[in-house]
């Protein structure tokens, strides 16, 4: 199991780090792409829009000064929204992209100088970027036929892989990619990766081809095999359930940085700002504009909102513009007769059939919310309803900095 370290480590964007990644991805991050390997479709398309989402001007920075530390056998998942830099983390990690700044450490070992093939790193595309001219037992292989070690051994090492990989594996190996479905492709790539014996796992969005089914089926199957053998793996994706399904803790990213660390529930319980509290949790918080009143000790929106504080005040000043959090589970639908203030519109409603729940969307004047009620609440589009939020619920943020308060 390695620990693994960035220090301050900052890159700028330059188009033939992403431009020359077809070799490299077609090589699982080891530079061997085969002569005369043609790249799967997905791994052109990248161009000058880089691997970012959206176009980036040369020597725009990337990675910004970003710090942080993967625990010895942990899955750490990474979230961000598009174009934050995920995708160049990796590839940071597995040496494809040298940073212009910090370091980047190995079980303290220094490692920015380090080729990609001595870090010993596994590395898995969202396109599984497999040999296309070879079966899938060729694929597998490859990285040790290369290396020049006996046939019989290769032999042996697929075979104690295919174990690993599961029920119905054998029968993939005489394939070639083309005739494999998403899911078996995927079993492949992740093969390719296993039987190298990495230190290190690398997984950029390895589901997102795959349909809903076999997603959740391939996520369980590959928590296992880390689970199983508690390889160091860094997992990227944009999809908060699949980074809580897989990860120990997860790192929110927004622009090149690092928000927060934690897991799942430390970050949805307690978000550093609103941008970590909007991001996480289905669904989104609600952030409703609003003045702290110290006359009256509430929190007052333009709209009749209004929240008690109940002794929370004392770091909140007169007419402060406060950004009032409130996620679905902590707003309730009062009756007409009961003291509430606030009455919004319904706009439309979710059935969340699985849970037992609706997610009903409202208009709160100029604001929306949403709120989580039992699946047999009656209730139709356009209905006035009156509001009631849990004070021990709601979360506080400065409205010009994001800050949480």
């Amino acid at each position: 199991m390695v620990m693994v370290r960035l220090n301050h480590i900052t890159t700028r964007y330059d188009p033939q780090h992403y431009q020359n990644q077809r070799h490299a991805t077609f090589a699982s991050s080891a530079h061997e792409g085969p002569p005369g390997a043609r790249v799967l479709p997905g791994a052109r398309e990248l161009g000058e829009r880089g691997l970012q989402g959206h176009p980036k001007a040369q020597e725009e920075t990337v990675l910004d000064d970003l710090s942080l530390t993967v625990l010895p056998g942990e899955t750490l998942s990474v979230v961000g929204p598009s174009g934050c830099g995920k995708s160049t983390l990796l590839r940071v990690i597995a040496g494809l992209i040298a940073p212009v700044a910090g370091e980047i450490y190995f079980d303290g070992e220094r490692v920015n100088e380090q080729p990609p093939r001595a870090r010993q790193i596994g590395m898995v595309f969202q396109n599984y970027a497999l040999y296309p001219h070879m079966a899938a037992e060729d694929n597998l292989g490859f990285f040790w036929r290369i290396r020049r070690r006996p046939a019989q051994e290769i032999t042996e090492k697929v075979r104690q892989t295919s174990q690993v990989l599961g029920v119905g594996f054998n029968a993939l190996l005489g394939h070639f990619p083309r005739f494999l479905s998403g899911g078996q492709q995927q079993r492949v790539a992740l093969g390719r990766c296993i039987i190298r014996h990495p230190s290190v796992f690398l997984l950029d969005e390895p589901f997102a081809n795959l349909d809903a089914q076999l997603r959740a089926r391939s996520r369980r199957e590959v928590k296992k095999l880390l689970t199983t053998f508690a390889i160091t793996t860094v997992f990227v994706t944009h999809d908060q359930q699949e980074a809580a399904t897989m990860g120990d803790r997860l790192a929110v990213m927004r622009e090149g940085k690092i928000v927060q660390v934690g897991t799942y529930r430390e970050l949805y319980m307690d978000p550093r700002d609103s941008f970590v509290a909007g991001f996480l949790g289905d669904p989104p918080i609600s952030l409703l504009r609003c003045r702290y009143r110290g006359d009256t000790h509430r929190l007052a929106g333009e709209d009749g909102m209004g929240i008690p504080m109940e002794g929370e005040s004392h770091a909140l000043e007169d007419g402060q513009e406060i950004l009032l959090g409130v996620r679905a589970e902590h707003v309730s639908l009062a009756t007409e007769t009961d003291d509430c203030p606030m009455r919004a519109r319904v706009s439309h409603f979710e059935p969340r059939i699985a849970d037992r729940t609706k997610i009903v969307y409202l208009d709160l004047a100029s604001q929306a919310c949403a709120a989580r009620v039992p699946y047999d609440t009656s209730i139709h589009i356009g209905q006035t309803v009156a509001l009631r939020f849990d004070p021990a619920g709601v979360l506080l943020f400065d409205a010009h900095t994001h800050r949480r308060l």
